[in-house]
């Protein structure tokens, strides 16, 4: 028998950060060049996207399952 065991997932990573604040600038980005949104609530709705996204990525984050349950008979 192998001993396959899932990593623990690490929490909140470098990458999560960096992926809320791409969105962040999209969603001002976007905001502003498809509605012509002022810059004040384009700055507003890009931090609030930051926020909910950060808080999302850290709190469910979780590396991809590994062993016996993906193995599909290989």
């Amino acid at each position: 028998m192998s001993d396959h065991h899932a990593a623990a997932s690490e929490g909140a990573k470098a990458s999560n950060w960096l992926w809320a604040l791409v969105a962040a600038v999209v969603t001002a980005a976007v905001g502003t060049w498809l509605t012509g949104m002022a810059l004040q609530g384009a700055v507003l709705l890009g931090g609030t996207v930051f926020v909910v996204y950060a808080v999302v990525l850290a709190q469910f984050w979780e590396d991809p399952p590994h062993g016996d349950a993906h193995d599909h008979g290989h």
